[in-house]
């Protein structure tokens, strides 16, 4: 049995549509929010109108705590060598490419030139994409074309590609991103009392 159920809501994606996957972003039906015991918002940096309006939802329909979080760059790491770090400040004024197999790509494009890429070449690919040598060959070729002097994707996807594409890696990173929770101290008090 589950001892608590946590709802990350995206704000940028929040529809008030009552429609599932994939004519909206939403997996479950609205109404099965009611068994969450805590509800966390996403992206809320991003969208702070769209956070109001999910808030004023959320508290008019359900009584869990309604929690906001923040997604924040920490840093490029190599794709194939866990000693290659990078900051942030490496991305300024820096021409990139950047790819990614994710749900919603334009957000890691954004955050990417928050950091202060310049990024020359986009390539997306569906989401959860098994990545092959003839795509890494493409991305290799492309973002020379373009001028990029780093690749960056996800560690999301990175993963799928560490250790089996060497060979393509070269001046590849991935952006490590953390997500942090405001409010911190009533987000662990809740999940302790609901181990206890």
């Amino acid at each position: 049995a589950r001892t608590i159920d946590i709802v990350l809501i995206d704000v940028s994606r929040w529809s008030s549509l009552p429609l599932l996957f994939p004519l909206t972003q939403f997996r479950d039906v609205k109404s099965s929010l009611k068994r969450a015991h805590i509800f966390i918002l996403t992206r809320t940096n991003q969208s702070p109108d769209k956070t109001a309006k999910v808030k004023s939802y959320l508290t008019s329909h359900f009584s869990a705590p309604i929690l906001t979080s923040e997604t924040k760059p920490q840093g490029l790491w190599a794709v194939d060598d866990e000693t290659d770090h990078l900051s942030l400040k490496a991305l300024q004024n820096k021409r990139v490419a950047a790819f990614c197999g994710l749900a919603n790509p334009w957000q890691f494009f954004r955050m990417l030139e928050t950091c202060g890429a310049k990024v020359v070449y986009r390539k997306v690919f569906p989401d959860h994409h098994a990545y092959t040598e003839s795509n890494m060959i493409q991305i290799q070729e492309e973002s020379q074309k373009a001028g990029a002097l780093l690749i960056i994707t996800t560690q999301k996807d990175s993963v799928k590609i560490t250790g089996q594409f060497q060979q393509y890696t070269d001046g590849m990173y991935f952006l490590d991103i953390a997500m942090f929770v405001k409010e911190e101290v009533e987000f662990l008090q809740i999940i302790k009392e609901h181990l206890e």
